[in-house]
């Protein structure tokens, strides 16, 4: 088992496959499946998941903004 997920939100479901919201669907299938792991979401597009049990948080990735430090931020909040 691992400790966190750090996923962008949208990747195709397959090879080669157009892009898709397979962030949102990661997070929806760990709940179904009552599985308790820490989830970051990374992407171009600012996500708010207040509410959900499973995202600690969402990094907006962008050259314009600090994303580095961010998502270091989140890991520390997981590792710590």
């Amino acid at each position: 088992m691992y400790d966190f997920i750090i996923s962008d939100m949208w990747y195709p479901l397959y090879s080669g496959g157009a892009d898709h919201g397979s962030g949102d669907e990661l997070i929806k299938n760990l709940q179904l499946q009552r599985i308790a792991i820490p989830v970051i979401i990374c992407s171009t597009i600012q996500y708010n998941y207040a509410g959900s049990s499973n995202v600690i948080g969402a990094v907006q990735c962008q050259d314009s903004l600090d994303w580095e430090t961010v998502l270091e931020q989140l890991l520390k909040s997981v590792i710590i």
